[in-house]
């Protein structure tokens, strides 16, 4: 199934633009705070040592261990991405998301050009597979899933292009 027969090229720019817009913002949480040796924030001395009466500093903290399985696993799933998105963009709790909440989540506001609003408007009409007014997690799955497989078409297409290639060079040279 091709990802333009179900969303327009625009609309998966605008699904892809958000869902980074959402790894980024997760990515900059979860990061740890560093001393920046541009800013000069560079700490005096050692590092700290652990606590007083604390565990071996050989062992792993509980948070540590758990950040580090966590990055083992596997990629979420179309459904887990969905759903992140509709809870970190949803503002109004109903479950969904308003054409108005999927502005402001990819930093859309009143001043933005009239053509990057109807370019969201129009992502976003095509998104609406129901033409309720709002995405649900379920049309976000969706939409998700052709994104994944027009890319996996894709990067098959380029493969088979890519050895097609190699093997008629390979052939030219064995032949000269």
């Amino acid at each position: 199934m091709q990802i333009s027969s179900i969303v327009g090229g625009s609309a998966a720019a605008e699904l892809q633009r958000l869902l980074s817009l959402m790894q980024s913002k997760q990515t900059s949480s979860a990061r740890q705070d560093l001393p920046d040796a541009i800013s000069g924030d560079q700490p005096s001395g050692p590092p700290p040592g652990p606590p007083p009466g604390a565990a071996s500093s050989s062992r792993f903290a509980g948070d540590t261990l758990s950040a580090l399985l966590g990055v083992q696993q596997s990629p979420p799933s179309s459904s887990d991405i969905a759903s992140r998105l509709v809870s970190q963009a949803d503002t109004d709790g109903d479950g969904s998301l308003s054409l108005a909440e999927v502005t402001s989540a990819i930093g859309g506001d009143s001043s933005t050009s009239q053509s990057s609003s109807t370019s969201t408007s129009d992502a976003f009409a095509k998104l609406d597979s129901n033409g309720d007014g709002q995405l649900g997690a379920d049309e976000l799955k969706a939409a998700i899933d052709a994104f994944k497989q027009a890319m996996d078409a894709a990067w098959s297409s380029t493969a088979t292009t890519s050895t097609a290639a190699s093997t008629g060079s390979s052939s030219a040279a064995l032949t000269a």
